[in-house]
């Protein structure tokens, strides 16, 4: 499992993430807030299933409570 060791804020989000995103403005999260968001990087092909959006496209999948980019 990836440590999320970065914080940021955006668009009225709280995001975690395993990557560097530098675009973003830094936050301190000291616990689980509302509005969260996990953003971890991974090989797509070892994704469990999930039952996708009808809105879904080839590299982004849509679930309630996930969505999936998959990126080269």
């Amino acid at each position: 499992m990836s440590t999320l060791n970065f914080q940021y804020q955006a668009f009225g989000f709280n995001l975690a993430s395993d990557i560097p995103l530098p675009e973003l403005s830094e936050k301190l999260l000291i616990a689980k807030e509302q509005n969260s968001i996990s953003v971890v990087s991974g090989n797509y092909e070892n994704w469990p299933s999930i039952e996708v959006s009808p809105h879904s496209t080839q590299c982004l999948q849509l679930a309630a409570n996930e969505w999936r980019l998959a990126l080269e």
